[in-house]
């Protein structure tokens, strides 16, 4: 966790940085909707291994904005805290495309689980 810690924040930094820059752009969509996923990603890593001197200032402070409450329950480890760990993983996690067409015959399987 300490290497995706260290990776998110280091993107997350840029992201922040040249954000401005990117308004105009076809993507600003898509890279905002990527940094949201990646500082949830970035919740998760952190609430599972605290390493706090790995984020940048600014990234913190958006992160505690954004995620601080959520991470805050992730700790306590109980039901909710699964419950929310599942729900950050399930938003952010990469969607991957199978590499076969779907069978319609069969009922849909969750993935994520």
């Amino acid at each position: 966790y300490v290497e995706s810690i260290r990776e998110f924040s280091k993107i997350l930094l840029y992201i922040f940085k040249v954000k401005q820059y990117h308004q105009k752009s076809p993507q600003y969509e898509q890279i905002l909707k990527k940094n949201e996923q990646m500082y949830a990603l970035l919740a998760l890593s952190l609430s599972l291994c605290p390493q706090v001197k790995l984020v940048a200032e600014d990234v913190n402070t958006q992160l505690r904005e954004k995620y601080g409450e959520k991470m805050m329950r992730m700790q306590r480890y109980d039901e909710e805290a699964y419950a929310l760990y599942d729900e950050l993983f399930s938003y952010a996690c990469p969607k991957f495309i199978t590499p076969s067409a779907p069978s319609f015959d069969e009922p849909l399987v969750n993935y994520n689980q």
